[in-house]
């Protein structure tokens, strides 16, 4: 019988994945790293699921030579803007 704690994280693999056909996403299934590297799940879902840090995850990225996920310019645009408003409120 499995370990709960594996029988979780099957569980959160699977809920986290749900929405993506597994032919896609291939052997990363369990890879957080990789998701991560590829925008498929937050920073902080892959930080969860390894039970490790940012820094901890930069390490493990950098080791395999993978990029930081991107940004696509209309979200970078969005994003911009809500930084902008908000400290443009804060200096009235």
């Amino acid at each position: 019988m499995p370990k709960p704690r594996n029988m979780i994280l099957e569980y959160a693999v699977s809920v986290d994945l749900a929405g993506y056909d597994r032919t896609t996403v291939g052997a990363a299934v369990s890879d957080f790293v990789l998701l991560f590297s590829n925008g498929d799940i937050s920073r902080t879902q892959a930080m969860r699921r390894l039970g490790i840090g940012y820094s901890e995850l930069l390490d493990r990225m950098a080791a395999r030579k993978l990029p930081l996920p991107r940004v696509d310019d209309a979200e970078a645009e969005r994003m911009a803007d809500i930084l902008v408003a908000f400290l443009g409120a804060g200096a009235r």
